[in-house]
């Protein structure tokens, strides 16, 4: 890891190999820089090492969400950014594949946030600084106009999900330490 300098990880990144980016999968592909098992504690990276982390459709694949957060929360260094895009529930995308093992609503990520009644899983704290709905192609145009409003967003996750399904959160978070 040494060798490599970059201070932006990529995590999951499969065959999508990102250049100036540490690229981080499970499997020994073509690109890839480190082979690491996100299930195994700790992650092979020194604390306060990245600036910006991607994952992308990652997360639902692992047994917890709070260890793994933890871990992104100590390879970062304060008011990193964290972008993540997993399947959002109750839809298809977050049930369909029997790999995923974790779900995801548009409100999981308010857990992590420092004041949250509930912030007390984790010492990891975040801002959640942007939150994307993203909807399958066939619904694309009901991206931009989802997420015109953040009332809008909720409202939409909370009463008409099962009508018009998004597929996806995008998330960003700001480490807060």
């Amino acid at each position: 890891m040494e060798k490599n300098k970059s201070k932006k990880l990529h995590l999951g990144c499969g065959k999508n190999i990102k250049k100036g980016w540490v690229n981080l999968d499970l499997m020994a592909l073509p690109g890839v820089d480190v082979v690491h098992n996100l299930n195994k504690f700790p992650y092979p990276f020194k604390d306060n090492q990245f600036e910006k982390i991607f994952s992308d459709n990652v997360l639902e694949h692992l047994e917890d969400l709070i260890k793994p957060l933890e871990e992104l929360y100590r390879i970062c260094k304060n008011k990193s950014t964290i972008e993540i895009i997993v399947p959002l529930a109750p839809t298809m995308h977050a049930f369909r594949d029997p790999t995923h093992k974790l779900f995801f609503t548009y409100r999981t990520f308010e857990y992590f946030q420092e004041g949250h009644v509930f912030n007390y899983y984790s010492k990891s704290k975040f801002k959640i600084i942007e939150r994307k709905i993203i909807f399958h192609n066939r619904l694309g145009f009901l991206t931009k106009l989802i997420n015109l409003n953040e009332n809008i967003k909720k409202f939409l996750c909370e009463f008409f999900s099962q009508f018009f399904p998004p597929a996806f959160l995008r998330v960003k978070l700001e480490v807060i330490k």
